[in-house]
């Protein structure tokens, strides 16, 4: 299966039950960081500054966010949960 070069084209393959949750995430850290770049790698969208800070992850039931060194954001005080190292 062809991987999506773009994060428009990634979306346009998702399962419109999905679509729509992870279009308002990619809004939301547009609006929030618009300086970060926007790139497709390791199969989703990735949003970088000087390193990889975010990425959206998706499967036919659902959306997640993810945070490459979520735990220097505080994550228990943010209310934040995850199952990563960082």
């Amino acid at each position: 299966m062809q991987r999506s070069k773009n994060v428009d084209s990634w979306l346009a393959e998702l399962d419109p039950s999905v679509r729509q949750v992870a279009q308002e995430i990619r809004g939301l850290i547009e609006e929030i960081s618009p300086d970060l770049r926007e790139t497709v790698k390791w199969g989703q969208p990735i949003y970088s500054g000087n390193s990889e800070v975010s990425y959206i992850g998706a499967t036919d039931s659902y959306v997640k966010i993810g945070f490459f060194r979520g735990a220097d954001l505080g994550p228990s005080a943010l209310g934040m949960d995850g199952d990563g190292k960082n």
